[in-house]
């Protein structure tokens, strides 16, 4: 029997047991006793054939992680050309520098439901465009990992308390306060505080949520891994 004589209801279950990856493990911070490693998926087996690869490439999408331009051009480009692709993504992690393609990437991934973003001093120059970019989606949770001030703590990284992330945070305390509707839950990382801004933003979230009688936001702290809700 040859590879193409397997219903593909039979290629998609084994390769969705190949790819299985839960969110909580996708979504976990690192912690400054030690580096997080990111969960790895093997897609060479998608190379066995292109219907393989047809069937299983949405299931390779369904938890995204970007961290620099050139990736986010990339997965950008698959977006456009593989119209349906994007509404498969579920969980999406952002660290570090996306480029102006981060809002290409957003606006066609309508159901994401929970993010992960990692923030230090560099994002701050790309503040304006995760302010244009993360009004795309509306997730039910957020992630918030402040990288400069875990960073803090290894003499490698001799980062003052002057190195600070804080206009990166102001755009996505922006989103949170006027534009994430959908919003549940709050998780902040290790090292993270839940500074004046962030205060005044949950606050504001808050006041909208009560008009539409929904309940307050949830803010949870993260020391290890995360549960996903």
């Amino acid at each position: 029997m040859s590879e193409r004589d397997l219903p593909e209801e039979l290629v998609l279950y084994i390769l969705d047991l190949c790819f299985e990856l839960p969110s909580e493990d996708f979504l976990r911070f690192p912690t400054p006793d030690g580096a997080r490693k990111n969960p790895s998926r093997n897609a060479d087996i998608l190379l066995v054939s292109r219907r393989w690869l047809r069937i299983g490439s949405p299931l390779l999408f369904a938890s995204l992680r970007l961290s620099d331009p050139e990736h986010a051009i990339s997965v950008a480009r698959q977006l456009k050309n593989n119209p349906g692709l994007g509404s498969v993504i579920c969980d999406v992690r952002i660290e570090g520098d996306c480029g102006d393609d981060l809002g290409s990437v957003l606006a066609l991934t309508p159901n994401i439901q929970r993010l992960y973003v990692a923030l230090d001093q560099k994002n701050n120059a790309r503040a304006e465009g995760l302010r244009r970019a993360l009004p795309y989606i509306n997730p039910r949770e957020v992630f918030i990992m402040d990288m400069t001030r875990m960073l803090r703590a290894f003499p490698l990284f001799p980062w003052g308390r002057g190195m600070r992330a804080d206009e990166a945070m102001a755009a996505v305390e922006h989103v949170i306060a006027g534009h994430w509707s959908e919003l549940q839950c709050v998780h902040l990382g290790p090292c993270n505080e839940v500074t004046p801004s962030l205060s005044q933003a949950l606050e504001r979230a808050n006041a909208a949520r009560a008009q539409r009688s929904s309940p307050a936001l949830r803010i949870k702290r993260q020391r290890a891994s995360v549960g996903i809700q």
